[in-house]
């Protein structure tokens, strides 16, 4: 029995000593209780943080930004004390542009304009001292405005050398050279540069654009020409004259065409011309049409044409020889039906002049200088045949007494000529060149004879 318990008691005490040890190993070794009504914290909880206060920065003592004392003030209130200073800098700005002879002048409602009132502080807040604000131009589309604006005041395209043509007065030169004058240009980007930096004045960079180097040539007379007309017949004097008139100072650019009849246009009275004999019935006729006449200022320019060496894919002879020119170098010209043609086939412009003094129908053509091939050039037309009238022909006549014969129409005899350019080197003929052939009309004599009704 005393065994047993003592068993007992051996097994009780082991076991309290075991709760001691495991409650042993969360406390404190100086604690000796094993139980208490508060836990205490383990060892590995984190203690509470312990608040620590940071101490505001200010600006150094001494720091100042236009004069104005900034010292130890935060860094808001800094920017909020030098707002106005910033606003009233930016407000004042002002630039004077000059080209020399003319002025222009921009301000804040023109760009955008700031200061560097955020980097001045940044800085003085780490270093401290004295600053000056600066100002700072936006590079936005209210510059480029101004810029455009200036350049489309400014700028002067180049003016080319330009011949002058004189077609007023026959007895002065005819041409006269205007030199050319060199254009300029505003160099934006430059003008870009120097309004952003700020500057109050600016001397506006300029760029010269040259004239074409090409010098221009006065023109030479390479072919002319004359005819005398009768001054003393009044309407065709006047029809004469205001078709040299319509003609003189014409310039045909290379490869260009004149058409005579179109140049003079429609022939009526509401276009201002006057009534004058013209050939009809083939010749075998005179009436008085509008413009009568114009065929002699036709054939003028076409002789001078010919000696200018210009090439003509249209001309017509008349249906007879005229008075003013020899037989086969005639131009007639007909409204719609009959025209003459000259085209410039040379690589340079064609100047055209005609004028009337006394009793003289004048045609001068002027261009470049002829090839070295030949340096001027005649024009003679030759005779080649007879056309005969072929046999007579009778028309009836009931007023003529019987068997009576009267005659209407006598006979022509027609004609064949060959024209040709004869092209001369220092008076020597070089070639001929067949320009037209030039067939006149024959007609058979015509008879009236008496008939009986």
């Amino acid at each position: 029995m005393k065994a047993k318990n003592l068993k007992v008691i051996i097994i009780t005490v082991w076991i309290l000593s075991m709760l001691v040890s495991l409650t042993a190993c969360g406390k404190d070794p100086e604690d000796k209780s094993i139980i208490t009504s508060t836990p205490e914290p383990m060892p590995s909880e984190s203690p509470s943080p312990v608040v620590t206060a940071i101490p505001v920065k200010t600006f150094p003592e001494g720091t100042s930004v236009n004069g104005i004392d900034i010292s130890g003030l935060e860094l808001d209130d800094a920017a909020a004390k030098l707002s106005s200073t910033a606003k009233e800098l930016a407000a004042s700005y002002s630039c004077r542009m000059t080209n020399g002879t003319e002025s222009f002048a921009i301000n804040a409602n023109d760009i955008t304009v700031g200061t560097d009132l955020d980097a001045i502080l940044e800085q003085a807040f780490r270093k401290g001292g004295s600053y000056e604000l600066n100002l700072r131009i936006a590079d936005d589309e209210r510059l480029q405005a101004i810029l455009d604006s200036l350049s489309e005041q400014i700028n002067t395209a180049p003016k080319q050398q330009k011949l002058k043509v004189n077609a007023e007065k026959a007895d002065s030169a005819r041409f006269r050279i205007i030199n050319g004058k060199n254009g300029i240009e505003l160099d934006t980007e430059e003008t870009r540069h120097l309004i952003l930096s700020g500057v109050e004045k600016i001397d506006l960079p300029l760029i010269e654009i040259k004239a074409c180097d090409t010098e221009l040539s006065i023109p030479v007379l390479r072919g002319s020409f004359a005819t005398e007309f009768n001054a003393q017949n009044i309407n065709r004097s006047f029809n004469l004259a205001k078709a040299a008139s319509l003609l003189n100072g014409l310039m045909l650019a290379p490869g260009e065409e004149l058409s005579f009849d179109r140049v003079l246009g429609e022939r009526n009275e509401e276009n201002g011309w006057k009534l004058a004999g013209a050939y009809t019935n083939g010749g075998l006729e005179s009436v008085e049409q509008y413009g009568g006449g114009i065929c002699q200022v036709s054939t003028t320019l076409y002789n001078a044409a010919l000696r200018a060496d210009l090439s003509i894919p249209h001309r017509s002879n008349h249906s007879k020889p005229v008075s003013y020119v020899p037989a086969g170098l005639d131009a007639a010209i007909s409204g719609g039906l009959i025209d003459l043609v000259i085209r410039n086939n040379t690589e340079s412009n064609i100047y055209i002049f005609m004028w009337i003094s006394g009793n003289g129908l004048h045609c001068e053509i002027y261009g470049d200088e002829f090839p070295k091939s030949f340096d001027y050039i005649e024009v003679i037309s030759e005779f080649v045949e007879s056309i005969p009238p072929g046999e007579a022909e009778f028309v009836d006549d009931y007023s003529l007494p019987y068997g009576e014969t009267k005659l209407i129409s006598p006979p022509v005899t027609g004609s064949v000529y060959r024209s040709y350019r004869v092209y001369y080197l220092n008076n020597t003929e070089v070639r001929r060149v067949l320009a037209y052939e030039s067939r006149y009309r024959n007609h058979a004599a015509v008879y009236a004879v008496g008939k009986m009704r």
